[in-house]
């Protein structure tokens, strides 16, 4: 993943954002609909997490799930090719 996108991305898919926007359309504060949606965004975010998709690095990598199970931890075979390297 381009480094670029990484902020965006790892914003979107953080729970907090979908958790916040569902508390204030059930509040009334917002339209219901948006608790739908916040609904869907979070299942979005929790489906991506049963099949391995969790926040990235700043570089573009898949951080590791839980501290000390990085790649530093155990040898792991990267999600991308890093281009720097030869092969």
């Amino acid at each position: 993943m381009a480094a670029r996108v990484v902020p965006a991305f790892n914003l979107m898919h953080h729970p907090l954002p979908p958790i916040a926007l569902f508390a204030l359309g059930a509040a009334g504060v917002l339209p219901p609909v948006l608790s739908v949606g916040a609904l869907a965004w979070l299942g979005h975010i929790v489906l991506g997490l049963a099949i391995g998709d969790r926040m990235r690095s700043a570089g573009g990598w898949l951080r590791p799930l839980w501290p000390g199970s990085g790649p530093a931890a155990r040898s792991i075979e990267p999600d991308r090719v890093d281009p720097s390297s030869s092969a």
